[in-house]
């Protein structure tokens, strides 16, 4: 049996799994940023190259202003508005994450009902008669499929803050 104080061990060993919890969150945060700020970039909307011409009576950026972060549950909170850069949804983004931790579930959503028939596309007749061939845009999936190095890029900030 072995007998001491392994009081200043303990607590040595409790400040560095607290270091890297805080670590983790960091990372979770930093990542899910990155990922969630790249999506709002690449939504189709004024000044936009994904947008070649804006789609008739959306003009003002509401598809992107309409993303919003929720951590836990979706909260549906967000109703959307126009945001042409993107810049208050991404800020809007940056707050929301703010409290997550890891191995919390992030949303993220977007209210604009056509958000998906701009992702996925659309070819036949709406439920008011008007006929589309939409081509899909993938401003969603092109980003996820970026992840991988968005949180290695995101991985190598953290280390260097350490």
């Amino acid at each position: 049996m072995i007998k001491g104080n392994f009081g200043d061990f303990s607590n040595q060993i409790g400040k560095l799994i607290d270091g890297y919890k805080g670590r983790m969150d960091a990372l979770v945060q930093t990542a899910t940023f990155d990922l969630f700020e790249t999506i709002v970039k690449r939504t189709p909307g004024p000044g936009n190259s994904i947008q070649k011409k804006p789609a008739p009576g959306t003009p003002t950026g509401f598809l992107r202003g309409s993303w919003y972060v929720s951590i836990g549950s979706d909260s549906g909170a967000s109703k959307g508005r126009p945001d042409p850069s993107g810049g208050v949804t991404i800020a809007s983004i940056n707050a929301g994450l703010s409290k997550a931790k890891a191995g919390d579930t992030i949303y993220f959503l977007n209210a604009a009902k056509y958000a998906l028939r701009l992702e996925f596309g659309f070819v036949g007749t709406d439920s008011l008669g008007r006929t589309y061939n939409q081509a899909p845009r993938s401003f969603v999936r092109s980003s996820a499929a970026e992840f991988p190095k968005i949180l290695a890029e995101a991985a190598q900030r953290i280390a260097a803050k350490a």
